[in-house]
């Protein structure tokens, strides 16, 4: 199926649920559990879900993704488990291993995956390559870390080809505004 057949038919699923979902955003977010704020870059579109999911020129092209799971819930793709007081460099290990066994991605290559502190926290950077079922090769920052019973991401995925360079910038300054509220 080509791309276009392929947007037309994600676009229609997104009207038929409701794009009400999908808002610009203005600045600073705050979750409704008031867990944590992040200055979002302006004028991006941002649907609210499990995951808080932005994107600028379109969800093939690029998009930031902050999530977090719960360290009980089950990994996608391996069996492989989260674990209350992991270290980083575990965390990361686990998370490179779920990509590993997806097998909608191709050629994932590591090119950093080195520890940095995120909001006072002890955590990971993981940048790594990947060519999606399409071919097209993107690149990933990946920020990870531990956080009670949770782990928390903050990942910026792009096609490598004229935009990942385009909002890195725009993304590490969104990392470095992430703060736990309380």
């Amino acid at each position: 199926m080509n791309k276009r057949k392929l947007s037309i038919l994600f676009f229609m699923a997104l009207f038929n649920t409701g794009c009400a979902t999908w808002s610009k955003t203005t600045g600073k977010y705050v979750t409704s559990s008031g867990k944590y704020s992040v200055d979002l870059p302006w004028g991006w579109m941002m649907h609210k879900g499990k995951e808080l999911f932005l994107t600028k020129d379109g969800i093939w092209l690029e998009n930031i993704i902050i999530s977090r799971q719960n360290i009980k819930d089950k990994l996608q793709y391996t069996k492989k488990k989260f674990i209350k007081g992991m270290l980083p460099e575990e965390i990361s290990e686990v998370l490179l291993d779920d990509l590993q066994s997806n097998n909608k991605i191709g050629n994932l290559e590591v090119i950093e995956n080195n520890p940095v502190e995120i909001s006072n926290i002890n955590g990971f950077r993981l940048v790594y390559t990947f060519i999606t079922e399409d071919g097209l090769k993107k690149k990933c920052i990946h920020y990870g870390f531990g956080y009670e019973d949770w782990v928390y991401g903050i990942s910026y995925t792009a096609a490598v080809w004229n935009y990942f360079d385009k909002e890195t910038n725009v993304f590490e300054e969104l990392v470095n505004s992430f703060k736990f509220l309380g």
